[in-house]
């Protein structure tokens, strides 16, 4: 058993912990209230309510080890770890189907917009993607690489910070992970976008030469989200979030997250680097998206790190 004298359980952030917990319980409670009233049974489509019942039970798992290890076996450290994380996997699963009630809102489109900024940055989206189709690196890996780093780049964040016993940083991480979902949801909801392929006319020829994640026909898959109509998950397995971008925003904090140590950035920063240079090709992303996707992650890393400094 570990010991009660290790720094890394005497000084829980009692007030992160708990800011998180409430907002991902909100956020689960919003999403089963909006689904519950809404005529797309999006849980059921996209998730399926066995999927639903799976992650319910990966809950109660994680409660009966905090109450195990804090009655029967008693290890602190153990407790505060499972107590960190315990939001996660219902998190996970509501904020995304909540991206899928949020488009039939069916606020105004932004391609426009966002193309215009784009354009007063001097920034050219077709020439950038037209370049990238010429680089047989990018079309071989590129795909793989945004894909699962997305996924691997917040998990080895988690484990690295369980592994090396750092309960604070652990903390840090699943507070930033809830939050910036949040508020990724929300402004994506306020700010949507169709298709940066569909906007700039680009091909879906041109696409799968490119061996990108989307193409112009998202931009029909998206109408038919945004007016509640039946889609195939695989359509949309890359998210639905255009402004900001996540994938910027998980790039961002994974490096923000591994600066401490010299060893682990050299393992997360190039490959969360790699990811942000892909985004707009691979995920079908505007520049602007990605500049509020940095710009979010270093907000809520701030909000995140001044809240777990009050205790």
């Amino acid at each position: 058993m570990i010991s009660t004298d290790n720094p890394a359980c005497a000084t829980p952030q009692r007030r992160l912990v708990l800011f998180t917990l409430t907002l991902g319980i909100a956020t689960v409670v919003v999403t089963f209230l909006w689904n519950s009233l809404h005529k797309t049974d999006w849980i059921g489509q996209l998730l399926g309510w066995n999927g639903v019942l799976a992650v319910g039970m990966v809950n109660l798992l994680f409660v009966a080890l905090v109450v195990i290890y804090s009655t029967v076996r008693r290890d602190p450290l153990i407790v505060r770890s499972v107590v960190a994380c315990l939001i996660l996997p219902a998190y996970a699963a509501a904020v995304n189907i909540l991206t899928f009630h949020a488009a039939s809102l069916e606020m105004p489109l932004f391609d426009a917009t966002f193309a215009r900024w784009d354009a007063a940055l001097g920034l050219d989206w077709p020439a950038f993607a037209r370049w990238s189709a010429e680089q047989h690196v990018i079309r071989t890996y590129g795909i793989f690489i945004y894909a699962y780093w997305y996924f691997l780049a917040p998990l080895l964040l988690i484990v690295h910070a369980m592994v090396r016993k750092d309960l604070a940083r652990l903390e840090r991480i699943v507070g930033f992970i809830v939050v910036s979902g949040v508020f990724t949801v929300a402004i994506g909801s306020l700010m949507p976008a169709a298709s940066v392929f569909a906007h700039h006319g680009i091909s879906d020829e041109f696409a799968r030469y490119l061996n990108s994640a989307v193409d112009a026909n998202y931009a029909k898959v998206y109408a038919a989200m945004r007016n509640s109509e039946p889609i195939s998950l695989m359509d949309v397995a890359h998210g639905t979030v255009t402004f900001p971008s996540h994938h910027t925003l998980i790039g961002v904090a994974a490096i923000l997250f591994s600066m401490h140590s010299l060893r682990f950035a050299l393992l997360m920063v190039p490959p969360s680097l790699a990811m942000i240079f892909l985004t707009p090709t691979m995920g079908g992303h505007y520049f602007v998206d990605l500049i509020a996707g940095a710009a979010l992650a270093i907000l809520c890393f701030i909000g995140i790190n001044r809240l777990a400094r009050a205790g």
